[in-house]
Protein backbone atom coordinates (compact mmCIF):
# COMPACT_ATOMS: atom_id res chain seq x y z
CA UNK A 1 0.00 0.00 0.00
CA UNK A 2 1.23 3.51 -0.69
CA UNK A 3 0.53 6.50 1.54
CA UNK A 4 -0.26 10.05 0.51
CA UNK A 5 2.24 12.83 0.03
CA UNK A 6 2.19 15.91 2.24
CA UNK A 7 1.24 18.05 -0.74
CA UNK A 8 -1.63 15.89 -1.92
CA UNK A 9 -3.02 14.23 1.21
CA UNK A 10 -6.72 14.48 0.48
CA UNK A 11 -8.54 12.93 -2.41
CA UNK A 12 -10.28 15.32 -4.77
CA UNK A 13 -13.42 13.80 -6.19
CA UNK A 14 -16.30 14.95 -8.27
CA UNK A 15 -19.85 13.94 -7.95
CA UNK A 16 -21.43 11.09 -9.82
CA UNK A 17 -24.87 9.63 -9.44
CA UNK A 18 -25.87 6.22 -10.64
CA UNK A 19 -29.55 5.37 -10.75
CA UNK A 20 -30.20 1.89 -12.09
CA UNK A 21 -33.93 1.44 -12.57
CA UNK A 22 -35.34 -2.00 -13.18
CA UNK A 23 -38.80 -2.43 -14.65
CA UNK A 24 -40.87 -5.55 -14.12
CA UNK A 25 -41.17 -8.03 -17.00
CA UNK A 26 -43.64 -10.37 -15.33
CA UNK A 27 -46.11 -10.40 -12.47
CA UNK A 28 -44.80 -9.42 -9.05
CA UNK A 29 -44.78 -11.02 -5.64
CA UNK A 30 -45.64 -8.74 -2.76
CA UNK A 31 -43.05 -8.74 0.02
CA UNK A 32 -43.52 -7.76 3.63
CA UNK A 33 -42.48 -4.15 3.94
CA UNK A 34 -39.81 -3.46 6.55
CA UNK A 35 -40.58 -1.06 9.36
CA UNK A 36 -39.62 2.52 8.61
CA UNK A 37 -36.93 3.93 10.84
CA UNK A 38 -34.48 6.80 11.02
CA UNK A 39 -30.81 6.50 10.15
CA UNK A 40 -28.06 8.79 11.39
CA UNK A 41 -25.99 10.04 8.46
CA UNK A 42 -23.08 11.30 10.50
CA UNK A 43 -19.44 10.31 10.01
CA UNK A 44 -17.79 8.45 12.85
CA UNK A 45 -15.36 11.11 13.95
CA UNK A 46 -12.53 11.37 16.44
CA UNK A 47 -12.34 13.87 19.28
CA UNK A 48 -11.46 16.60 16.82
CA UNK A 49 -14.06 16.08 14.12
CA UNK A 50 -14.98 18.35 11.26
CA UNK A 51 -17.87 20.71 11.95
CA UNK A 52 -20.85 19.31 10.08
CA UNK A 53 -22.08 22.84 9.46
CA UNK A 54 -19.04 23.52 7.27
CA UNK A 55 -20.12 21.17 4.53
CA UNK A 56 -22.64 22.31 1.95
CA UNK A 57 -24.08 18.82 1.60
CA UNK A 58 -26.62 17.84 4.22
CA UNK A 59 -27.30 14.13 4.73
CA UNK A 60 -30.92 14.39 5.84
CA UNK A 61 -33.23 11.54 6.73
CA UNK A 62 -36.10 11.02 4.34
CA UNK A 63 -39.18 9.73 6.10
CA UNK A 64 -42.77 8.98 5.25
CA UNK A 65 -43.73 12.08 7.21
CA UNK A 66 -41.68 14.27 4.88
CA UNK A 67 -42.93 12.75 1.64
CA UNK A 68 -46.39 11.51 2.43
CA UNK A 69 -47.10 7.80 2.16
CA UNK A 70 -45.13 7.39 -1.08
CA UNK A 71 -41.83 6.43 0.51
CA UNK A 72 -40.67 4.85 3.74
CA UNK A 73 -37.19 5.05 5.16
CA UNK A 74 -35.87 1.49 5.31
CA UNK A 75 -32.70 0.61 7.18
CA UNK A 76 -31.33 -2.85 6.53
CA UNK A 77 -27.94 -2.06 8.00
CA UNK A 78 -26.72 1.02 9.81
CA UNK A 79 -24.39 2.90 7.51
CA UNK A 80 -21.36 4.27 9.34
CA UNK A 81 -18.97 6.43 7.35
CA UNK A 82 -15.19 6.39 7.89
CA UNK A 83 -13.83 8.24 10.91
CA UNK A 84 -11.98 11.46 10.12
CA UNK A 85 -9.89 14.03 11.94
CA UNK A 86 -10.75 17.68 11.47
CA UNK A 87 -8.23 19.74 9.53
CA UNK A 88 -6.36 21.87 12.13
CA UNK A 89 -7.22 25.55 11.77
CA UNK A 90 -4.65 28.00 13.02
CA UNK A 91 -7.23 30.24 14.70
CA UNK A 92 -8.17 27.35 17.00
CA UNK A 93 -4.67 27.22 18.49
CA UNK A 94 -4.37 30.76 19.80
CA UNK A 95 -4.09 30.92 23.57
CA UNK A 96 -6.03 33.30 25.80
CA UNK A 97 -3.08 35.68 25.93
CA UNK A 98 -2.91 35.85 22.12
CA UNK A 99 0.06 33.46 21.71
CA UNK A 100 0.08 30.59 19.25
CA UNK A 101 0.29 27.04 20.65
CA UNK A 102 2.75 25.54 18.17
CA UNK A 103 3.10 22.27 20.08
CA UNK A 104 -0.64 21.55 20.08
CA UNK A 105 -0.96 22.63 16.45
CA UNK A 106 1.90 20.39 15.31
CA UNK A 107 0.41 17.44 17.21
CA UNK A 108 -3.04 17.96 15.66
CA UNK A 109 -1.52 18.31 12.18
CA UNK A 110 0.49 15.10 12.65
CA UNK A 111 -2.65 13.22 13.73
CA UNK A 112 -4.56 14.59 10.73
CA UNK A 113 -1.82 13.53 8.32
CA UNK A 114 -1.53 10.07 9.87
CA UNK A 115 -5.29 9.51 9.82
CA UNK A 116 -5.49 10.40 6.15
CA UNK A 117 -2.44 8.37 5.17
CA UNK A 118 -3.84 5.29 6.88
CA UNK A 119 -7.42 5.69 5.71
CA UNK A 120 -6.68 6.85 2.17
CA UNK A 121 -3.90 4.41 1.29
CA UNK A 122 -4.45 2.68 -2.05
CA UNK A 123 -2.46 -0.11 -3.69
CA UNK A 124 -0.44 0.30 -6.87
CA UNK A 125 -2.46 -2.57 -8.36
CA UNK A 126 -5.78 -0.78 -7.78
CA UNK A 127 -4.43 2.45 -9.26
CA UNK A 128 -3.15 0.62 -12.34
CA UNK A 129 -6.49 -1.12 -12.90
CA UNK A 130 -8.30 2.18 -12.64
CA UNK A 131 -5.90 3.80 -15.13
CA UNK A 132 -6.47 0.98 -17.63
CA UNK A 133 -10.23 1.41 -17.22
CA UNK A 134 -9.82 5.16 -17.77
CA UNK A 135 -7.82 4.65 -20.97
CA UNK A 136 -10.44 2.25 -22.33
CA UNK A 137 -13.51 4.32 -21.51
CA UNK A 138 -12.56 7.95 -22.04
CA UNK A 139 -12.57 7.83 -25.90
CA UNK A 140 -16.10 6.39 -25.76
CA UNK A 141 -17.57 8.63 -23.06
CA UNK A 142 -16.09 11.86 -24.45
CA UNK A 143 -17.16 11.32 -28.05
CA UNK A 144 -16.95 14.53 -30.06
CA UNK A 145 -19.99 16.71 -30.58
CA UNK A 146 -19.06 19.80 -32.57
CA UNK A 147 -19.25 22.96 -30.51
CA UNK A 148 -20.49 21.16 -27.39
CA UNK A 149 -18.77 20.72 -24.05
CA UNK A 150 -18.65 17.12 -22.88
CA UNK A 151 -17.63 15.87 -19.45
CA UNK A 152 -17.08 12.50 -17.77
CA UNK A 153 -16.34 11.28 -14.23
CA UNK A 154 -14.15 8.16 -14.56
CA UNK A 155 -13.78 7.17 -10.90
CA UNK A 156 -17.45 7.51 -10.14
CA UNK A 157 -18.72 5.71 -13.22
CA UNK A 158 -16.39 2.94 -12.05
CA UNK A 159 -18.13 2.97 -8.67
CA UNK A 160 -21.53 3.07 -10.34
CA UNK A 161 -20.76 0.08 -12.53
CA UNK A 162 -19.53 -1.67 -9.42
CA UNK A 163 -22.98 -1.35 -7.87
CA UNK A 164 -24.55 -2.65 -11.07
CA UNK A 165 -22.15 -5.59 -10.87
CA UNK A 166 -23.41 -6.44 -7.38
CA UNK A 167 -27.01 -6.88 -8.58
CA UNK A 168 -26.18 -8.95 -11.69
CA UNK A 169 -24.84 -12.46 -12.19
CA UNK A 170 -23.43 -14.76 -14.88
CA UNK A 171 -22.21 -13.13 -18.09
CA UNK A 172 -24.05 -9.91 -17.18
CA UNK A 173 -21.71 -9.57 -14.21
CA UNK A 174 -18.60 -10.92 -15.96
CA UNK A 175 -18.80 -8.34 -18.74
CA UNK A 176 -18.82 -5.55 -16.14
CA UNK A 177 -15.91 -7.14 -14.28
CA UNK A 178 -13.95 -7.37 -17.52
CA UNK A 179 -14.41 -3.67 -18.23
CA UNK A 180 -13.37 -2.77 -14.68
CA UNK A 181 -10.33 -5.04 -14.88
CA UNK A 182 -11.42 -7.26 -11.99
CA UNK A 183 -11.20 -11.05 -11.86
CA UNK A 184 -14.18 -11.57 -9.54
CA UNK A 185 -16.65 -9.75 -7.32
CA UNK A 186 -14.42 -10.10 -4.23
CA UNK A 187 -11.49 -8.31 -5.90
CA UNK A 188 -13.90 -5.62 -7.13
CA UNK A 189 -15.15 -5.04 -3.59
CA UNK A 190 -11.57 -4.60 -2.37
CA UNK A 191 -10.83 -2.06 -5.12
CA UNK A 192 -14.08 -0.21 -4.44
CA UNK A 193 -13.26 -0.03 -0.72
CA UNK A 194 -9.83 1.46 -1.41
CA UNK A 195 -11.13 3.96 -3.96
CA UNK A 196 -14.08 4.95 -1.76
CA UNK A 197 -11.94 5.55 1.34
CA UNK A 198 -9.31 7.36 -0.68
CA UNK A 199 -11.97 9.67 -2.13
CA UNK A 200 -14.19 10.48 0.85
CA UNK A 201 -13.16 13.71 2.57
CA UNK A 202 -15.24 15.94 4.85
CA UNK A 203 -12.81 17.46 7.33
CA UNK A 204 -13.39 21.19 7.03
CA UNK A 205 -10.61 21.67 4.49
CA UNK A 206 -11.86 19.83 1.42
CA UNK A 207 -15.37 18.59 0.63
CA UNK A 208 -15.52 15.34 -1.30
CA UNK A 209 -18.77 13.70 -0.25
CA UNK A 210 -19.76 10.25 -1.49
CA UNK A 211 -23.18 8.75 -0.84
CA UNK A 212 -25.29 5.86 -2.12
CA UNK A 213 -28.90 4.78 -1.88
CA UNK A 214 -31.21 1.98 -2.94
CA UNK A 215 -34.80 2.75 -4.01
CA UNK A 216 -37.18 -0.21 -4.12
CA UNK A 217 -40.70 -0.90 -5.31
CA UNK A 218 -42.78 -1.81 -2.27
CA UNK A 219 -44.55 -4.59 -4.19
CA UNK A 220 -41.38 -6.49 -5.15
CA UNK A 221 -39.44 -9.04 -3.10
CA UNK A 222 -35.72 -8.29 -2.90
CA UNK A 223 -32.74 -10.36 -1.82
CA UNK A 224 -31.82 -8.92 1.58
CA UNK A 225 -28.27 -10.29 1.38
CA UNK A 226 -27.57 -8.20 -1.73
CA UNK A 227 -29.18 -5.14 -0.13
CA UNK A 228 -26.89 -5.60 2.87
CA UNK A 229 -23.86 -6.03 0.61
CA UNK A 230 -24.57 -2.67 -1.01
CA UNK A 231 -24.70 -1.14 2.48
CA UNK A 232 -21.40 -2.77 3.45
CA UNK A 233 -19.43 -1.91 0.31
CA UNK A 234 -21.05 1.31 -0.91
CA UNK A 235 -22.55 2.67 2.35
CA UNK A 236 -25.93 2.54 0.61
CA UNK A 237 -29.06 3.74 2.40
CA UNK A 238 -32.30 1.96 1.51
CA UNK A 239 -35.75 3.33 0.66
CA UNK A 240 -38.95 1.52 -0.26
CA UNK A 241 -42.19 2.94 -1.59
CA UNK A 242 -44.60 3.41 -4.47
CA UNK A 243 -42.43 3.83 -7.56
CA UNK A 244 -43.87 6.28 -10.08
CA UNK A 245 -45.63 8.32 -7.41
CA UNK A 246 -44.96 12.05 -7.10
CA UNK A 247 -43.89 11.55 -3.50
CA UNK A 248 -41.23 8.96 -4.24
CA UNK A 249 -39.89 10.92 -7.22
CA UNK A 250 -39.70 14.07 -5.12
CA UNK A 251 -37.85 12.12 -2.43
CA UNK A 252 -35.36 10.86 -5.03
CA UNK A 253 -34.89 14.36 -6.48
CA UNK A 254 -34.29 15.78 -3.02
CA UNK A 255 -31.78 13.05 -2.18
CA UNK A 256 -29.86 13.66 -5.40
CA UNK A 257 -29.82 17.42 -4.91
CA UNK A 258 -28.84 17.18 -1.24
CA UNK A 259 -25.83 15.06 -2.16
CA UNK A 260 -24.68 17.03 -5.21
CA UNK A 261 -24.75 20.53 -3.76
CA UNK A 262 -27.82 21.47 -5.84
CA UNK A 263 -25.52 21.83 -8.86
CA UNK A 264 -27.61 19.51 -11.02
CA UNK A 265 -31.18 20.39 -10.10
CA UNK A 266 -32.47 20.43 -13.67
CA UNK A 267 -30.88 17.09 -14.48
CA UNK A 268 -31.96 15.51 -11.19
CA UNK A 269 -35.53 16.65 -11.87
CA UNK A 270 -35.50 14.58 -15.04
CA UNK A 271 -34.77 11.37 -13.10
CA UNK A 272 -38.18 9.80 -12.47
CA UNK A 273 -39.15 6.34 -11.35
CA UNK A 274 -42.00 4.89 -13.41
CA UNK A 275 -44.81 2.77 -11.94
CA UNK A 276 -43.16 -0.28 -13.56
CA UNK A 277 -39.77 0.48 -11.99
CA UNK A 278 -38.79 -2.16 -9.49
CA UNK A 279 -35.46 -0.81 -8.26
CA UNK A 280 -33.06 2.14 -8.55
CA UNK A 281 -29.50 2.52 -7.37
CA UNK A 282 -28.13 6.00 -6.76
CA UNK A 283 -24.57 7.01 -5.94
CA UNK A 284 -23.32 10.58 -5.65
CA UNK A 285 -20.16 12.54 -5.06
CA UNK A 286 -19.89 16.27 -4.54
CA UNK A 287 -16.54 18.03 -4.63
CA UNK A 288 -15.30 21.48 -3.68
CA UNK A 289 -11.72 22.65 -3.12
CA UNK A 290 -9.72 25.83 -3.38
CA UNK A 291 -6.51 26.50 -5.26
CA UNK A 292 -3.24 26.05 -3.40
CA UNK A 293 -2.42 29.49 -4.86
CA UNK A 294 -5.52 31.48 -5.71
CA UNK A 295 -5.87 33.79 -8.66
CA UNK A 296 -6.18 37.51 -8.02
CA UNK A 297 -9.66 38.48 -9.19
CA UNK A 298 -8.54 42.09 -9.68
CA UNK A 299 -6.14 40.89 -12.39
CA UNK A 300 -8.90 39.32 -14.51
CA UNK A 301 -9.29 40.59 -18.06
CA UNK A 302 -11.68 40.01 -20.92
CA UNK A 303 -9.99 38.05 -23.70
CA UNK A 304 -11.00 36.21 -26.87
CA UNK A 305 -11.59 32.46 -26.78
CA UNK A 306 -11.43 30.86 -30.22
CA UNK A 307 -14.32 28.38 -30.08
CA UNK A 308 -15.15 26.11 -33.01
CA UNK A 309 -18.45 27.95 -33.43
CA UNK A 310 -16.71 31.32 -33.50
CA UNK A 311 -14.78 33.72 -31.27
CA UNK A 312 -16.33 34.63 -27.92
CA UNK A 313 -15.28 37.13 -25.27
CA UNK A 314 -14.60 35.48 -21.90
CA UNK A 315 -13.23 36.50 -18.52
CA UNK A 316 -9.68 35.17 -18.11
CA UNK A 317 -7.73 34.61 -14.89
CA UNK A 318 -3.99 35.29 -14.83
CA UNK A 319 -1.12 33.99 -12.72
CA UNK A 320 2.68 33.93 -13.04
CA UNK A 321 4.81 31.52 -11.06
CA UNK A 322 7.68 29.06 -11.42
CA UNK A 323 6.25 25.59 -11.90
CA UNK A 324 6.54 22.48 -14.07
CA UNK A 325 5.67 22.84 -17.74
CA UNK A 326 4.80 19.66 -19.65
CA UNK A 327 4.64 18.81 -23.34
CA UNK A 328 4.16 15.97 -25.80
CA UNK A 329 4.17 15.60 -29.57
CA UNK A 330 0.68 17.09 -29.84
CA UNK A 331 0.08 19.08 -26.63
CA UNK A 332 1.40 21.33 -23.88
CA UNK A 333 0.10 21.25 -20.30
CA UNK A 334 0.21 22.65 -16.78
CA UNK A 335 -0.88 20.94 -13.56
CA UNK A 336 -2.46 23.34 -11.07
CA UNK A 337 -2.50 22.15 -7.45
CA UNK A 338 -5.57 22.30 -5.21
CA UNK A 339 -5.22 23.08 -1.51
CA UNK A 340 -4.85 19.91 0.63
CA UNK A 341 -6.08 17.88 -2.29
CA UNK A 342 -5.27 16.90 -5.87
CA UNK A 343 -4.91 19.08 -8.94
CA UNK A 344 -6.42 20.13 -12.25
CA UNK A 345 -4.45 19.20 -15.33
CA UNK A 346 -5.02 21.65 -18.21
CA UNK A 347 -4.03 20.21 -21.60
CA UNK A 348 -3.83 22.47 -24.67
CA UNK A 349 -3.71 20.64 -28.05
CA UNK A 350 -1.22 21.93 -30.60
CA UNK A 351 -2.62 24.12 -33.36
CA UNK A 352 -4.61 21.96 -35.78
CA UNK A 353 -5.23 19.18 -33.23
CA UNK A 354 -8.65 18.78 -31.63
CA UNK A 355 -9.03 17.89 -27.93
CA UNK A 356 -10.86 14.68 -28.87
CA UNK A 357 -7.88 13.61 -31.01
CA UNK A 358 -5.78 13.48 -27.84
CA UNK A 359 -8.15 10.93 -26.28
CA UNK A 360 -6.97 8.27 -28.75
CA UNK A 361 -3.33 9.38 -28.58
CA UNK A 362 -1.27 6.90 -26.54
CA UNK A 363 1.27 9.51 -25.47
CA UNK A 364 -1.44 11.80 -24.07
CA UNK A 365 -3.07 8.95 -22.15
CA UNK A 366 0.33 7.94 -20.74
CA UNK A 367 0.90 11.55 -19.65
CA UNK A 368 -2.46 11.82 -17.88
CA UNK A 369 -1.85 8.62 -15.94
CA UNK A 370 1.83 9.29 -15.22
CA UNK A 371 2.07 13.07 -14.92
CA UNK A 372 4.52 13.40 -12.05
CA UNK A 373 7.13 11.13 -13.68
CA UNK A 374 6.77 12.66 -17.16
CA UNK A 375 10.18 13.19 -18.79
CA UNK A 376 9.09 15.88 -21.25
CA UNK A 377 8.92 18.56 -18.58
CA UNK A 378 10.91 21.50 -17.29
CA UNK A 379 10.80 24.19 -14.64
CA UNK A 380 9.75 27.52 -16.08
CA UNK A 381 8.19 30.83 -15.17
CA UNK A 382 4.69 30.09 -16.45
CA UNK A 383 2.31 32.92 -17.28
CA UNK A 384 -1.05 31.17 -16.99
CA UNK A 385 -4.05 32.63 -18.80
CA UNK A 386 -7.07 30.47 -18.01
CA UNK A 387 -10.73 31.24 -18.73
CA UNK A 388 -13.27 30.98 -15.95
CA UNK A 389 -15.79 28.33 -16.91
CA UNK A 390 -19.01 26.77 -15.76
CA UNK A 391 -19.70 23.85 -18.10
CA UNK A 392 -22.05 20.91 -18.09
CA UNK A 393 -23.11 18.05 -20.32
CA UNK A 394 -25.52 15.14 -20.38
CA UNK A 395 -24.57 12.02 -22.31
CA UNK A 396 -26.32 8.79 -23.25
CA UNK A 397 -23.93 5.99 -22.30
CA UNK A 398 -25.84 2.99 -23.68
CA UNK A 399 -24.07 2.65 -27.02
CA UNK A 400 -20.69 3.29 -25.41
CA UNK A 401 -21.25 0.67 -22.70
CA UNK A 402 -22.29 -1.87 -25.30
CA UNK A 403 -19.23 -1.05 -27.41
CA UNK A 404 -17.08 -1.52 -24.31
CA UNK A 405 -18.42 -5.05 -23.87
CA UNK A 406 -21.33 -4.66 -21.43
CA UNK A 407 -24.03 -6.21 -23.61
CA UNK A 408 -25.94 -8.92 -21.77
CA UNK A 409 -27.39 -6.52 -19.18
CA UNK A 410 -29.20 -4.76 -22.07
CA UNK A 411 -30.49 -8.00 -23.62
CA UNK A 412 -33.99 -9.12 -22.51
CA UNK A 413 -33.05 -12.74 -23.17
CA UNK A 414 -29.63 -12.70 -21.47
CA UNK A 415 -29.78 -10.15 -18.64
CA UNK A 416 -29.36 -11.75 -15.21
CA UNK A 417 -30.43 -9.74 -12.15
CA UNK A 418 -31.04 -12.74 -9.87
CA UNK A 419 -28.78 -11.50 -7.04
CA UNK A 420 -31.28 -8.72 -6.27
CA UNK A 421 -34.61 -10.04 -7.68
CA UNK A 422 -34.58 -13.82 -7.99
CA UNK A 423 -38.17 -14.08 -9.24
CA UNK A 424 -38.11 -11.13 -11.62
CA UNK A 425 -36.65 -10.74 -15.11
CA UNK A 426 -35.11 -7.35 -15.87
CA UNK A 427 -32.85 -5.57 -18.35
CA UNK A 428 -31.11 -2.21 -18.53
CA UNK A 429 -32.83 0.08 -21.03
CA UNK A 430 -31.06 3.46 -20.71
CA UNK A 431 -27.99 5.12 -19.22
CA UNK A 432 -27.55 8.87 -18.80
CA UNK A 433 -24.52 10.66 -17.40
CA UNK A 434 -24.69 14.34 -16.40
CA UNK A 435 -21.77 16.44 -15.18
CA UNK A 436 -21.17 20.04 -14.16
CA UNK A 437 -17.80 21.65 -13.39
CA UNK A 438 -17.23 25.24 -12.19
CA UNK A 439 -13.74 26.78 -12.17
CA UNK A 440 -13.07 30.33 -10.95
CA UNK A 441 -10.52 32.39 -8.98
CA UNK A 442 -11.18 30.49 -5.75
CA UNK A 443 -11.02 26.92 -7.03
CA UNK A 444 -13.31 24.19 -8.33
CA UNK A 445 -16.82 22.95 -7.53
CA UNK A 446 -18.35 20.04 -9.37
CA UNK A 447 -21.00 17.36 -9.39
CA UNK A 448 -22.19 14.59 -11.69
CA UNK A 449 -24.71 11.79 -11.93
CA UNK A 450 -25.44 8.80 -14.11
CA UNK A 451 -28.96 7.42 -14.52
CA UNK A 452 -29.26 3.86 -15.80
CA UNK A 453 -32.85 2.77 -16.38
CA UNK A 454 -33.86 -0.84 -16.88
CA UNK A 455 -37.10 -2.55 -17.81
CA UNK A 456 -38.22 -6.07 -17.25
CA UNK A 457 -36.84 -8.57 -19.09
CA UNK A 458 14.91 15.67 -15.59
CA UNK A 459 15.01 19.57 -14.95
CA UNK A 460 16.04 22.25 -17.46
CA UNK A 461 17.28 25.82 -16.91
CA UNK A 462 14.38 28.08 -15.91
CA UNK A 463 12.76 29.97 -18.78
CA UNK A 464 9.54 31.85 -19.39
CA UNK A 465 6.49 30.12 -20.89
CA UNK A 466 3.10 31.54 -21.83
CA UNK A 467 0.24 29.07 -21.41
CA UNK A 468 -3.01 30.51 -22.76
CA UNK A 469 -6.17 28.43 -23.01
CA UNK A 470 -7.78 30.52 -25.74
CA UNK A 471 -9.03 27.66 -27.89
CA UNK A 472 -10.78 24.32 -27.12
CA UNK A 473 -8.87 22.34 -24.51
CA UNK A 474 -8.89 19.16 -22.45
CA UNK A 475 -8.86 19.12 -18.64
CA UNK A 476 -8.44 16.38 -16.04
CA UNK A 477 -9.21 16.78 -12.34
CA UNK A 478 -6.98 14.39 -10.42
CA UNK A 479 -7.03 13.12 -6.88
CA UNK A 480 -4.24 12.87 -4.34
CA UNK A 481 -3.01 9.56 -5.77
CA UNK A 482 -2.98 10.95 -9.34
CA UNK A 483 -6.30 9.20 -10.10
CA UNK A 484 -8.27 10.80 -12.96
CA UNK A 485 -11.53 11.70 -11.23
CA UNK A 486 -13.08 13.99 -13.84
CA UNK A 487 -12.13 14.84 -17.39
CA UNK A 488 -13.69 16.96 -20.10
CA UNK A 489 -13.42 18.87 -23.34
CA UNK A 490 -14.21 22.59 -23.18
CA UNK A 491 -15.27 23.77 -26.61
CA UNK A 492 -16.76 27.00 -25.29
CA UNK A 493 -16.26 28.21 -21.69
Amino acid sequence: MIGLSMKRILKSSLALTLAVSLTACTGTDVSDQADASNQANESKQSAETANAGQTEIQNEDVTAAQHGDAVDYLVSKKVELPAQYAYPKEEDFKTSDGEFDYEAYDKAMEEWITNNEDRQAISDETIQKLFEYYKKTVPYFLQYKEGENILYSPVNVYMALGMLCEITAGDSRQQILDLLGEKDIESLRESVSQIWNSSYVDDGSVTSILAASLWMNQDIEFNQETVDQLADTYFAESYKGETGSDGMNQALHKWLNDHTGNLLEEQAGAVNLEPETILALATTIYFKAGWADQFNKEANTTETFHAVSGDVEKEFMHSSDTDTFYWGDHFTAVNRELANSGSILFILPEEGTRPQDLLSDQETMDFITNTYDWEKSKNAMIHENIPKFDVDSMTDLVDSLKALGIQDAFDPFKADFTPIVSNQEAMVSSAQHAVRVKVDEEGVEAAAFTVIMAKGTAMLETETVDFTLDRPFLFVIKGSNNLPLFTGIVEKP
